[in-house]
């Protein structure tokens, strides 16, 4: 075991949806003394500088715990104990590091295990708050995933809920997140890894040895393996569907070998993501028509992705995005819980 020097190292994973987030978030249990969260917290999203931009008083803090305590309990199951969580917040000082770090512990079971165990959690299409996490934890590590469009594209599709033809936003949503690992690797330096999702279904991988160094803990080979993986909501359990659906021998491969893709799609990818496929030697297996303005536009039909189109064809990023806000969706969920309870 490496851990000369203990510090506060968690790691944060990054990137589109359909990408393999869950994936890389329970394969980070494979290090010493790691522990994933996955889904559930997403404490940058719902509480990082929605209660003042410094947590300073006691008033602000237990307002994040309440919040937080009646979010988890509702829409997971989950219960913090955050009377024990405030005085211990308290204790080590206000900040939102010190809070988001406990909550995490608490809800792992690890609040009194100290630095010797880690943890990992997941936040997808966030990357724009990255280097905020980076700023919280001085340690901390982002790994930032990118995975083939023509495969998120697809996967999106046939797993979303919200209206044609909005899935087509993931090409959108993978081109910011190219131009965020283009644009952050050098500047965070070795803070941020950028991996292709295909690296991480090898457990001999490059991306494992510098996560190793990075992280000053051993990689165990051995724990590699899907039925193994556990993190505290998705759990890669051998005889779940999550697993069958989601399987490291899948993710080595193209899923779009098979697959249909419209003109309209294929000229998105094309216009939109054509050179960071290039980059990443994704493969470019289709043949491009040629569309007009006009004829994207009307496809496209919402305004919200006509926005969106036009301001990555310019070459700029269109952010991270939903065409749903989540932060509404979930209280929405909540709501509607609380009230079947009465």
């Amino acid at each position: 075991m490496k851990n000369n020097t203990l510090s506060n190292r968690p790691v944060l994973i990054s990137g589109v949806y359909r990408s393999g987030t869950t994936f890389a978030n329970a394969a980070i249990s494979c290090f010493d003394g790691y522990s994933s969260l996955s889904s559930g917290l997403k404490f940058m999203r719902f509480c990082y500088g929605k209660y003042g931009h410094n947590i300073k008083s006691e008033s602000q803090l237990k307002s994040l715990l309440v919040d937080c305590q009646k979010r988890l309990d509702s829409r997971w199951g989950i219960q913090i104990i955050a009377d024990e969580i405030f005085n211990q917040v308290v204790e080590t000082g206000l900040s939102y590091s010190t809070v988001y770090d406990m909550l995490v512990r608490d809800i792992l079971g690890i609040r009194d295990q100290g630095l010797r165990h880690q943890w990992c959690d997941k936040l997808v299409l966030n990357w724009d708050l990255a280097e905020e996490f980076l700023d919280l934890f001085p340690s901390g590590v982002v790994v930032h995933l990118v995975r083939s469009p023509l495969d998120v594209l697809k996967s999106y599709q046939r797993m979303t809920s919200e209206p044609e033809p909005i899935y087509l936003d993931a090409i959108f949503n993978c081109y910011s997140s190219f131009i965020f690992a283009e644009k952050m690797e050098k500047k965070l330096n070795n803070r941020l890894i950028i991996c292709k999702s295909q690296d991480l279904a090898d457990p001999h991988s490059g991306v494992y040895g510098k996560l190793s160094d990075l992280l000053d803990r051993e990689f165990d080979r051995k724990k590699f393996n899907a039925g193994n993986f556990r993190t505290l909501i998705d759990e890669w359990d051998i005889n779940s569907t999550r697993y069958k659906s989601i399987s490291i021998s899948r993710l080595r491969d193209s899923d779009n070998s098979s697959v249909t893709f419209t003109d309209l799609e294929i000229y998105l990818l094309e216009q939109i993501c054509g050179d960071y496929m290039d980059m990443y030697s994704f493969p470019r297996d289709y043949k491009l028509k040629n569309l007009s303005q006009d004829e994207v536009e009307n496809r496209l039909g919402f305004e919200y992705l006509i926005d969106r189109y036009n301001v990555a064809s310019n070459g700029e990023d269109p952010g991270p995005s939903y065409f749903t806000d989540p932060i509404s969706f979930e209280r929405k969920i909540i709501n509607e819980r609380q009230q079947k309870t009465k």
